[in-house]
């Protein structure tokens, strides 16, 4: 039996298993090594084989996994095609993604990959992707039908993610994320003045513990002017 074997053998053959699908099998079917081969092997990590383990478990391949899978930065045409398989192997095939590549001009050349949700045999699609350069430099994310995509994320390798809301021409930016943990909300002015220095502290610059316990502080001077104020009239 596999399991009788010392465990850097196990790793050995579980490497050497070809198939996605194989592969989540096998992990399933042995937990000890599963977990083992997800730790240190490659070939078992990566958004392809969570789609694998949630194929074998009995997940179903519907519109959201698609866009879930679509939104992963390390997600590849490959796996693309190995989720149009598995669909199809387990029925009638509904949707399905497509990834269009454009290659540019310039020196050195700079690729876009164009990530369509389509119906099959269709040659048009909703938009739900859209990566420039290679490595994937900068991603850009959308939401909705075909023909009312909207943009809802923005994420620059090294720079940060934007959160962005609103109808299709209405866009706007809700919150960033920066790669040291940082969110920053941005909101509307206020009149007010504890809301406006709220408003500043979560907009603005990183602050010390020094310099945010003074801002908790006049924010706290603020809401008690406010609240003395109102019971005044």
């Amino acid at each position: 039996m596999l399991s009788a074997l010392p465990l850097e053998l196990q790793l050995h053959i579980a490497d050497a298993v070809g198939e996605l699908q194989d592969r989540a099998a096998l992990a399933l079917a042995s937990p000890r090594l599963g977990l083992s081969a997800c730790r240190e092997l490659p070939s078992y990590q990566g958004p392809e084989m969570s789609l694998a383990f949630h194929r074998a478990l009995g997940g179903a391949i519907d519109e959201r996994l698609l866009r879930k899978f679509a939104s992963h930065p390390e997600a590849t045409p490959a796996g693309c095609k190995w989720l149009a398989g598995a669909s199809a192997a387990a029925g009638p095939l509904r949707k399905e993604l497509r990834v269009v590549v454009i290659l540019g001009h310039e020196a050195p050349a700079c690729t876009q990959q164009r990530w369509y949700l389509m119906q099959p045999g269709s040659s048009v699609g909703a938009l739900v992707a859209v990566r420039n350069g290679w490595p994937q430099h900068t991603a850009y994310h959308y939401a909705g039908v075909e023909g009312a995509e909207r943009l809802v994320r923005i994420e620059k390798a090294g720079v940060g993610v934007w959160h962005i809301e609103g109808k299709k021409g209405a866009e706007r930016v809700t919150r960033i994320e920066l790669p040291n943990g940082e969110v920053r909300l941005i909101c509307d002015g206020h009149k007010l003045p504890a809301l406006t220095r709220l408003r500043r502290w979560l907009c603005g610059a990183s602050y010390s513990p020094a310099e945010a316990a003074q801002m908790r502080e006049k924010l706290l001077a603020d809401i008690s002017m406010a609240v003395g104020g109102a019971g005044a009239d």
